[in-house]
């Protein structure tokens, strides 16, 4: 079966160094990230349990 509903993601940047990402279940993660030239780049990835 194919997943029609994609997760709702919404990011949004504290500073230059971390990022809030908010997942479509109520989850919060702090996550430090690097922004250079407009591109966020993550320095670790969100994980699942």
């Amino acid at each position: 079966m194919l997943d029609t509903e994609a997760p709702k993601k919404q990011i949004v940047l504290l500073n230059n160094e971390t990022a809030l990402v908010f997942l479509n279940s109520n989850e919060v993660y702090f996550l430090p990230c690097t922004i250079r030239r407009t591109r966020v780049r993550f320095l670790r990835d969100v994980k699942h349990n």
